[in-house]
C-alpha cells in the first residue's frame, strides 16, 4: 500500500501472535495517514490472575485470552508503549477494554492488594488499573493530536 493510505488499522489480537510486532507496526505506521487512527486490542500479561499463576510457579496456556496458545509475545501496558513509540506511533491512549470490578479486588486501607500469596503495595490508581486489566483498547496516532 502506498504511504498514508488508510485512515484507520484494526489489529485484534494480533499484536500477541507476531514473532517481531515492530517491523509490523512500522509498516503499519507508513501506511496510516497524518491523522489516522491505530486501534488495537492487547492482552495484559501483567494482570493479577496471570500474576498468582507465576508466583505458585505455572504458566498454564488456555485457547483464548492473555495466555493463548497461539501467543508468542506477550505485553504489560508499559511494554506496550514502548513498542509503539519505537515504531513511531507518538501518542497512544490504553483504554482497559477488559477489566475485573473494584469490589472483585479490592485494596486495603493503605493501599495494598492482597491476591493469592502475594501482597504489593502500595498502589497508585494507575498501578491497581493495570493489575486488574485483562486486556486494553489501545488508539494510537502518528501524529500528537489532544485526546479527550
Amino acid at each position: 500500500f502506498d504511504d498514508d493510505y488508510f485512515d484507520c488499522v484494526i489489529c485484534d489480537d494480533v499484536l500477541p501472535a507476531l514473532r517481531d510486532p515492530e517491523p509490523v507496526l512500522k509498516e503499519i505506521v507508513r501506511t496510516l495517514s497524518a491523522q489516522g487512527l491505530m486501534v488495537l486490542i492487547v492482552p495484559n500479561v501483567h494482570y493479577y490472575k496471570v500474576v498468582v499463576m507465576l508466583a505458585e510457579g505455572r504458566w498454564d496456556y488456555t485457547e483464548s485470552g492473555v495466555l493463548a496458545r497461539r501467543h508468542l509475545r506477550f505485553f504489560t501496558g508499559v511494554e506496550l508503549g514502548r513498542l509503539l513509540r519505537a515504531s513511531g506511533l507518538a501518542n497512544h491512549r490504553c483504554i482497559p477494554l477488559v477489566m475485573d470490578r473494584p469490589e472483585t479486588l479490592p485494596r486495603d486501607a493503605d493501599g495494598y492488594l492482597t491476591f493469592g500469596r502475594i501482597r504489593i503495595g502500595p498502589l497508585n490508581d494507575e498501578e491497581y488499573a493495570s493489575l486488574c486489566t485483562e486486556e486494553y483498547l489501545v488508539l494510537a496516532r502518528k501524529s500528537a493530536p489532544v485526546w479527550s
